[in-house]
């Protein structure tokens, strides 16, 4: 989803001349592909199970205290998924705040808290209570995923290695799997060793050998496309699968029996995969709905940009509102219901890109 919101906020200057109501929008994990964006910003399934790497699963130390020792108001906002956002150290859910103690670079959002990197590539978990490092990220061009408890990301080295955080638990899996040395840990890099999507225990990478299934319980890798690049899967959610094939978004239980959606981009799935977040067209963010294959209707907020970036349960999301097409002027954080289009204030005037604002897409905004 980043790719639409750097586009949004850096490289669309010329305004969009208030759209109507994107239902949803910019979304956590909008990966457009280089090629495709209309300016960079940064840059056949083998169903075969085979044995990990061998690397022992590295166990980090957990916040120390138990959901119990905690402000049971944060505890339960996260719980709830509830929208969150960043400012400097400052992260804010559910109207309560509280200092990480380092600038939140890009963030991630669990039902345990917040994991986030800082501008030196330092990977922490928070809770409100406590903040825990936790592992390394590229510092320039972080890219982190969640689901659930667990937030992921790849760990750079001379052989880039994948990296699972249980944040309820503390537990750290990190495995290079079939990784080899000189591989890029930056999706548009060459030969790019990328995480793209976790859904429960099972984090979807891009090996050296192509895209794959990691077990992280198990330690298996089911290979999926020995073709793929950095962005060939965009989501996975419920047991189905987002990936792009040339031109075409698909959607399907794997990368070769999926079902074309007629979108021009695609970026998450909701909870339960009824619902797609994606562009019908260039700078158009709706949702799909996939029961009826079409995109449900807009309405217009009344800002100059309005777009969703996170799901919160299968019938809401959380968005944002823009009152400056360029992305300068102070930003509002609204929930929205998918079922009945409505949509409700969540926070006002929170801050703006320049004050060092973030939200929970796991990448730099700014």
């Amino acid at each position: 989803m980043t790719g639409l919101l750097n586009d949004l906020m850096h490289e669309r200057a010329d305004g969009l001349d208030r759209p109507h109501l994107d239902v949803d929008g910019i979304v956590r994990e909008g990966d457009k592909r280089v090629r495709r964006r209309r300016t960079a910003v940064v840059g056949g399934v083998a169903a075969l199970a085979v044995a990990a790497a061998v690397v022992a699963p590295s166990v980090l130390g957990g916040t120390g205290k138990t959901a119990q020792d905690r402000d049971p108001d944060l505890v339960a906002a996260f719980a709830a998924h509830s929208p969150s956002y960043a400012v400097g150290s400052r992260i804010t859910i559910d109207g309560t705040t509280f200092d990480v103690g380092h600038k939140v670079r890009a963030f991630v959002q669990t039902d345990a808290g917040a994991v986030f990197s800082d501008a030196d590539g330092k990977v922490w978990a928070a809770d409100g209570a406590d903040v825990v490092e936790i592992g390394r990220i590229n510092a320039k061009v972080p890219h982190l995923v969640a689901d659930g408890p667990r937030a992921a990301w790849v760990t750079p080295g001379d052989v880039p290695a994948f990296t699972v955080y249980d944040q309820a638990t503390g537990e750290t899996v990190r495995d290079p799997l079939q990784n080899v040395e000189g591989m890029s840990d930056v999706r548009d890099g060459k030969n790019a060793a990328v995480m793209y999507a976790l859904e429960g225990e099972t984090a979807y990478v891009k090996t050296e050998q192509g895209a794959a299934a990691w077990d992280t319980a198990s330690g298996d890798l089911t290979f999926l496309d020995t073709k793929a690049d950095g962005f060939t899967i965009k989501d996975v959610q419920a047991g189905q699968i987002v990936y792009q094939r040339g031109d075409d978004i698909l959607v399907g239980p794997n990368p070769e029996s999926g079902t074309k959606v007629d979108l021009w981009e695609a970026y998450a799935l909701s909870p339960d995969g009824a619902y797609l977040l994606g562009e019908p067209e260039p700078d158009d963010v709706r949702i799909y709905d996939l029961s009826v294959g079409r995109s449900l209707p807009k309405q217009d907020l009344g800002y100059a940009y309005f777009g969703g970036y996170d799901w919160i349960d299968a019938d809401h999301y959380a968005a944002l509102g823009f009152t400056e097409t360029n992305g300068d002027g102070p930003i509002d954080i609204l929930t929205c219901t998918v079922s009945s289009g409505e949509c409700s204030m969540v926070a006002e005037d929170v801050g703006s890109l320049d004050g060092g604002f973030a939200i929970p897409m796991g990448e730099y905004l700014n």
